[in-house]
Formats: C-alpha cells, sequence, structure tokens
C-alpha cells in the first residue's frame, strides 16, 4: 500500500462560534489484512493535526471476515489524543450482530459511539459544542428524535455524524452546523461518467465533498478503506480537518496573543 495516498483536506466552517479543531474520519473498514504500517501512518498524520475532537462516522470494521485479532489497532486508536473527546457513529458494515462486534470494538479504541443521541461539551475556554451522532439508514436503525433538541442550542457549535449522505435529507433544518459523513468512497474506482456504477445505496446525490442539505453544510469524505475489491483509483483516501474558528473577538484576541 502506498502511505503517500492520503489525502488531507482542509475544511472552514461558515460558523463564527466556538474555536474547534476535529479530524473527521470514515470508512475504515478494518479487518485482519489491514496494513498496520499503514494505520501508524495514518495516526502519526492525525496526531499532527493537534485535533479538539476526533470524529468518526462509520464503517469501522469490515463485515466480509471475522475481526480475529484485533487489539494491535485498538491499541493505535486508544492512544490518540484529543482533549474534547472521540466520537462516532456505526456504519451499515457496522450493523448490530456483525462479525467483530464493530460498536464495542469502538468503545475499546476510545470511541464514544452515539446511537440517535448527542452530547454537550466544553472548550477549554468554556465555550459550547454538541456532536451529535444518528444510527445507520439500513434496516431504519436512525431515529432522529433523539437530535431534536440541538435545534434548540443555536448558541453552540453543533456537530452532527451520519454514515450514508442521504440521511442528511431526513435532518430538520436548523439542527446542526455541520453534517458529516461518508459511505460513499467517492465511487472507490473514480471513472468519469461511469462513477455511479460503483456507488452504494443511500449515496443520493452526496458523492464527495461539501454540499448545503436544508441549509446546512455537509461533508462527505471518501473514507479510508475499501469495500468488497481492495482497490482505489482515482479516489484516494482522504483525511478531513474541520477548522471552527470562533468569533471575531476569539480570533482577534489570539492574533494580539501571537504579535
Amino acid at each position: 500500500m502506498n502511505l503517500e495516498t492520503l489525502r488531507v483536506t482542509h475544511w472552514t466552517l461558515p460558523v463564527k462560534k466556538a474555536q474547534v479543531r476535529a479530524v473527521h474520519l470514515s470508512d475504515l473498514h478494518l479487518d485482519d489484512r489491514t496494513s498496520i504500517e499503514w494505520l501508524q501512518f495514518l495516526m502519526r498524520r492525525i496526531a499532527a493535526e493537534q485535533p479538539d475532537l476526533i470524529l468518526f462516522s462509520g464503517d469501522f470494521t469490515a463485515t466480509r471476515a471475522p475481526y480475529r485479532n484485533p487489539q494491535p489497532v485498538l491499541d493505535l486508536f486508544a492512544a490518540l489524543e484529543a482533549p474534547m473527546g472521540k466520537f462516532a457513529v456505526r456504519g451499515n458494515h457496522d450493523r448490530k450482530g456483525a462479525a467483530g462486534k464493530a460498536a464495542d470494538l469502538m468503545k475499546q479504541a476510545g470511541f464514544c459511539v452515539l446511537e440517535n443521541e448527542a452530547v454537550e461539551l466544553k472548550t477549554p475556554s468554556g465555550e459550547p459544542v454538541i456532536v451529535g451522532g444518528l444510527a445507520p439508514m439500513e434496516k431504519k436503525e436512525y431515529d432522529v428524535r433523539g437530535v431534536l433538541w440541538m435545534k434548540s442550542r443555536p448558541e453552540a457549535l453543533r456537530f452532527l455524524l451520519i454514515h450514508e449522505p442521504v440521511l442528511a435529507e431526513k435532518v430538520p433544518a436548523g439542527t446542526a452546523d455541520v453534517l458529516l459523513a461518508g459511505h460513499t468512497h467517492q465511487g472507490q474506482c473514480h471513472v468519469p461518467r461511469a462513477e455511479r456504477l460503483w456507488l452504494p445505496k443511500y449515496t443520493g446525490r452526496y458523492v464527495h465533498g461539501e454540499y448545503r442539505v436544508h441549509q446546512m453544510p455537509l461533508y462527505v469524505s471518501a473514507g479510508l478503506g475499501e469495500s468488497r475489491i481492495a482497490v482505489r483509483w482515482n479516489a484516494p483516501r482522504e483525511l478531513v480537518v474541520v477548522n471552527a474558528e470562533g468569533k471575531e473577538t476569539e480570533r482577534g484576541t489570539k492574533s494580539l496573543g501571537n504579535v
């Protein structure tokens, strides 16, 4: 595996609330064939971004085979530091009862797994941040009602994790400041004019990158692993760094401190 194929995307949120840097991961599809060398490289790259939050939008494991020896991988993720926490949702490959019990593995890796719920956090300076997460669309496990209270907290910086991007259409306007999804792998083998041949169910029009759904920003990551076949072409793995720059007064104070 060529370690240089990782694409790092820096995305600045169009909101002025809390000052937060989050790293968004998606679609690892881990199993016993996953390269430890690749994961060590990924961990170093994540750590270099010095994130406040680590957010994972599903498909931690692959369902093609049981995960017999996950502990070395879990140890790598558990060692990742994010002062405000690590949060995840399940993807369609992490469905309940699947081989490997993905939710349990994510918890052992240090993630708080959100199931149609949201939690409130504080930045070191006391600014409110909310992270919500919905269960997968497959088998209709998602329930938007569990995160609707986020809508009543417009002063907070609100992240909502989903797996399938079309699920964003089920989220009422004003619920979140940003939605983060994966699932599509950007087609995995991205062939112009034929990309939809490779796209999974529940992609909708949201193949990769930034969109707006009900006036809310949505970013669809190309993900970090492969499904069905261990090949990517013209759709490199992606690590997304989400920057919330904070209020004008916060940014001004920070600039003065660096003079």
